[in-house]
């Protein structure tokens, strides 16, 4: 005889299937470190002040991994059996919270679904939205650092500073080309997916609800309000990378404001 399941328990093998691919976010980790150690030899080379370019950088590169790390050993939001909405899953078969969005990657539901990132690999919705959108404001700002470190370097003013080729020199100069290219395409590519992250953060939408339904609208009417949705109430967090629990208790009443 078939053994019958058990009404609402359906959802336990589902969430029990989501896992985080660890491969690209230590690939991009590499590359930021790659470009820090670079720029501060450049600093070096250069810079009389050496040593407030480094602490900058070294403060960007800190927020930088904070947002990373806290993005991969963060649950993004998965839907519980505590968590109660007027939805209903089809492939869960559990109840869900306005907004939410099952995501067929990660076999679970995901409050305030935005997307599955595949370079972070993870699903970003309300419990990891926060360092994620700092995560491209940092980038943003590090990478352009770093082409300053670069130029400065190259500026035909100050090439008599430097000391005669050597190996070690050469080696620098291959990571600075390496580097400066793949540094451009991922510079074009963060200015993309931050221009839709910010424009929808303004109207209170998520990257999923822009594309599959347009025609929701969620927004409050103030700016605040809606990136309150996804930052939180305390405007002096909004740049800390960590989630708050505000932006998930927000997601919950987003839909019904």
């Amino acid at each position: 005889k078939k053994k019958k399941k058990k009404k609402g328990t359906h959802h336990l093998h589902y969430n029990s299937q989501m896992t985080h691919s660890y491969g690209y976010p230590l690939a991009l980790c590499g590359l930021y470190t790659a470009s820090v150690i670079v720029a501060v030899f450049l600093f070096h080379e250069w810079s009389d002040n050496k040593w407030t370019h480094r602490l900058v950088m070294g403060v960007e590169y800190t927020l930088i991994m904070m947002c990373v790390l806290r993005i991969m050993t963060t649950c993004c939001g998965k839907v519980t059996t505590r968590d109660r909405g007027s939805g209903r899953c089809s492939k869960c078969e559990i109840q869900r919270p306005d907004r939410s969005h099952h995501c067929r990657k990660c076999n679970t539901c995901v409050k305030m679904f935005d997307h599955h990132c595949v370079m972070l690999g993870t699903c970003i919705g309300s419990d990891n939205f926060r360092p994620y959108a700092l995560l491209q404001l940092y980038t943003l700002v590090f990478i352009p650092h770093y082409f300053y470190s670069v130029w400065m370097y190259l500026n035909p003013s100050i090439a008599y500073e430097r000391p005669p080729l050597t190996l070690t020199r050469f080696g620098v100069g291959l990571a600075i080309t390496l580097l400066s290219i793949t540094s451009v395409v991922f510079f074009i590519f963060t200015v993309d997916t931050a221009i839709v992250t910010y424009e929808t953060i303004s109207k209170n939408q998520t990257s999923h609800e822009r594309k599959y339904l347009p025609e929701a609208d969620y927004d409050t009417g103030s700016l605040f309000r809606n990136i309150s949705v996804f930052m939180g109430s305390n405007k002096c967090f909004w740049l800390v990378p960590f989630s708050s629990g505000e932006a998930d208790s927000h997601a919950n009443k987003a839909g019904r404001l």
